[in-house]
């Protein structure tokens, strides 16, 4: 959505209603530079916005903003050119959706003159309106978990990575739907597992069991044997079975990871009406570090 000549791009914020249009017009249009006209009977948001967007790398929050009377349209609209004036060169961009209709008029009429957009955030239907231009598709309202979490000052990090398997990423998406399809038997082979495949590094697993493992469980060793999550699978009696586990990403994997992975992997197949994808980002394993080091525990997205 930027102009391919490379300016910088403004979005003017009219402050005075609800505050998560204009925070989603910043995601989904990434300005520069951000000015803000706040309403002067609603003075205390213009501080929710700062608290909000400071965090933000790479955008400058324009401050004093310029207040006005919420039903003076002539000082919205003098306002709206005193930051066209300021800025000029840069691609302006006024988000009305926020405030009162008649600054939203205001801004609108400023925008129109000066060949500016002038948006409106259609919460309703996923969208960004451009109302100085009718006849332009609307786009949709696309925001990922990384563009969110910035909002709030996190940055998240994955906590796993199929590169870091000793099998490749679709061999992993296989053993995540078997063992999602083989229900019952396979959580009790892996709460089996759970008994002795703790450890580091590569390591052969000898498990000595009371009684003999039951042919269900025992098919679930042999189809992630086969699939690589596990390899040399022997049973050394009717008691006693070994199986090597190569890395320590591979028992991550098998010990819960592999939910997360099926979970994600389904949603990312979900489509909606119009056969686009459902969801604008899908992840999982996710850690999202809080403000000064904190860890959360990791979040399924």
């Amino acid at each position: 959505m930027r102009q391919e000549n490379g300016s910088k791009r403004v979005m003017v914020l009219l402050v005075g209603g609800r505050l998560t249009p204009n925070f989603i017009g910043v995601l989904g249009y990434k300005p520069d530079i951000i000015e803000c006209i706040v309403s002067q009977d609603e003075q205390e948001k213009f501080e929710d916005i700062r608290e909000v967007l400071s965090p933000l790398p790479n955008v400058k929050l324009s401050s004093p903003p310029y207040y006005v009377a919420a039903f003076d349209m002539q000082q919205t609209l003098e306002a709206c050119k005193r930051i066209i004036t300021v800025h000029q060169g840069a691609e302006i961009i006024f988000n009305v959706t926020c405030a009162t209709k008649v600054m939203a008029i205001a801004a609108y009429e400023a925008a129109r003159q000066k060949n500016c957009s002038a948006i409106y955030v259609d919460t309703a239907h996923g969208r960004f309106l451009n109302l100085t231009s009718p006849g332009e598709q609307a786009i949709p309202i696309r925001i990922g978990l990384r563009d969110y979490l910035s909002f709030y000052g996190r940055q998240p990090q994955k906590s796993f990575e199929f590169k870091n398997l000793s099998v490749s990423k679709d061999k992993a998406i296989e053993v995540a739907n078997y063992l999602a399809n083989a229900g019952v038997n396979a959580l009790n082979t892996l709460i089996w597992m759970r008994k002795y495949s703790p450890g580091k590094g590569r390591r052969t697993i000898r498990a000595k069991c009371k009684r003999p493992l039951e042919s269900n469980q025992w098919e679930v060793l042999c189809q992630l044997n086969k699939l690589g999550l596990i390899s040399n699978l022997q049973k050394i009696s009717e008691t006693e079975i070994s199986y090597l586990i190569a890395r320590d990403h591979d028992w991550k994997f098998l010990d819960g990871t592999w939910l997360e992975v099926y979970v994600w992997h389904q949603a990312e197949k979900c489509i909606d009406e119009e056969g686009g994808p459902l969801f604008d980002e899908c992840d999982f394993s996710i850690e999202i570090l809080g403000k000064g080091g904190a860890n959360r525990p990791p979040g399924k997205f």
